[in-house]
């Protein structure tokens, strides 16, 4: 009974490896007026439309004169709002910028933010297509804009980062020895070296 935790502790580390593998990180730089938004944005490894619920964690550093409380801002995991046009393919994060959508994303209540939006969406100036950078609520206008058509890659996928074999090797040892502990230990005469089922 002692190795049934070891055993548990090594599924749990192989779960733990195979979960990290179904991310996607898609590397955000973009230019937008004066200023600039850099960053990630990690998904659940979806292809196609995204919602809110598929994006797993996001941060921006936020540059433009006039920000709410200087520039550089840096934002994560605060409010995040998407009504259409965000997707993923295996290679980019791509917005329709001609849906009647928008995807914003805010480090909080009163703070700045970057918005990517369709004809009639946050940010937007005249109604013009386009992306953001924003001040907080109560100011008139965006701090940068840049008219958007169509659909726009706004990220790339890093690339991914293969596990090295030896990690690979030593999991499955790990895992061999966590299974073939619990197998002797419940056998009634335990396992020993003549023990012709090993």
């Amino acid at each position: 009974m002692k190795q049934l935790p070891i055993a548990a502790v090594a599924v749990a580390g192989l779960f733990a490896v195979a979960f990290n593998a179904h991310a996607t990180v898609f590397n955000v730089d973009r230019t937008i007026g004066g200023g600039t938004v850099t960053g990630y944005i990690t998904t659940d490894d979806t292809i196609g439309a995204l919602s809110s619920a598929n994006i797993i964690d996001w941060a921006f550093t936020l540059t433009s004169p006039g920000l709410n409380g200087g520039s550089p801002d840096s934002i994560s995991a605060g409010n995040l709002q998407i009504s259409a046009g965000l997707s993923a393919t295996a290679t980019d994060l791509l917005f329709d910028f001609s849906l009647a959508g928008f995807t914003f994303f805010q480090g909080g209540p009163d703070d700045n933010g970057w918005c990517l939006a369709g004809p009639a969406g946050c940010g937007s100036v005249g109604g013009a297509n386009g992306e953001s950078i924003f001040w907080a609520p109560g100011q008139t206008d965006p701090a940068q804009f840049v008219v958007q058509t169509g659909v726009v890659s706004v990220g790339s996928a890093s690339a991914a980062t293969p596990l090295p074999p030896s990690l690979l090797l030593l999991l499955a040892g790990v895992g061999s020895i966590a299974l073939l502990s619990t197998a002797c230990g419940s056998a009634a005469n335990g396992c020993t070296g003549s023990d012709s089922r090993l």
